[in-house]
């Protein structure tokens, strides 16, 4: 039976961090958490569920992910955020496949999330069919180390278990509108850095983006909450924008960010990170 290793970052996620390591117990055979610098009890909780926890001061998004995945005793690596569960259905089918012969197991396997948001569960929209891959055998890829939105890239087939993930995201759109100023800006560095300039058409990724979700995606089905976060999302899209237009005004990328919680919102997708 192949041995699987959890790995998580955190920060400050004593809310959270108890139930991830629940909903693992029967699946990880060990959990590494690698925290940068909680001034809550996330350390001391990790360590009393038996976790192993290491200190890795806060860089950026991939390079933290690479290191966790570094640390782990196993090549099968499963990468989770604090304030994601395993559903029962899907733990039950990552144990089959653990079961496998190790021919027989894929590089890497899909994992449909399912999210909540300001306390109710979103199931339109931009975090419509969210489906991402986060269990992988280190030896056939792994994250690609970008430095926000980062991804896992593996180089063989890629599977789709049954079951869900669920996420539990920000409770109250200030949050979520916070966590996403932060994600347009690192964002918008990172495509400045990569060569990105701004141009005036580029304003028009508000209405696109707020169309596409709202729209195209059926967020309008979820209701006010559906408005909400297309309305959130569009945002972010705009941000991006101006951010991207600040830098160039400067001429140099600004200073890295700040070091912020390690929280899931992926704003390609809506999942909320």
């Amino acid at each position: 039976m192949a041995l699987l290793s959890v790995v998580v970052i955190t920060l400050d996620e004593e809310q959270n961090l108890p139930g991830l390591l629940e909903s693992v117990r029967g699946v990880a055979d060990e959990v590494v958490v690698v925290d940068s610098g909680s001034t809550d009890r996330t350390v001391e909780l990790g360590r009393a569920a038996g976790a192993r926890v290491l200190h890795r001061d806060w860089v950026d998004y991939g390079t933290q992910r690479l290191f966790a995945v570094a640390q782990a005793r196993n090549d099968l690596v499963l990468s989770l955020d604090a304030d994601e569960r395993l559903a029962p259905e899907l733990a039950a089918a990552i144990r089959a496949e653990l079961a496998r012969p190790e021919a027989e197991l894929a590089a890497g396997y899909r994992i449909h999330f399912r999210h909540h948001v300001f306390g109710r569960r979103v199931r339109f929209g931009a975090m419509w069919r969210d489906r991402r891959v986060r269990l992988f055998d280190r030896r056939r890829g792994g994250f690609d180390g970008a430095p926000v939105h980062e991804k896992v890239v593996v180089d063989g087939p890629v599977r789709l278990l049954p079951g869900r993930c669920d996420h539990r995201g920000c409770e109250s759109p200030a949050e979520l509108e916070e966590k996403l100023r932060r994600y347009a800006r690192a964002a918008a560095r990172e495509r400045f850095a990569r060569g990105a300039r701004f141009r005036p058409w580029h304003w028009l990724r508000w209405p696109a983006g707020f169309a596409k979700r709202y729209l195209l995606r059926l967020g309008f089905l979820d209701g006010g909450v559906g408005l909400r976060l297309a309305t959130l999302y569009a945002g972010y899209d705009l941000e991006k924008v101006r951010y991207l237009r600040v830098l160039e005004r400067q001429g140099a990328p600004a200073p890295g960010p700040r070091r912020d919680q390690p929280g899931r919102v992926d704003a390609r997708t809506g999942s909320g990170r």
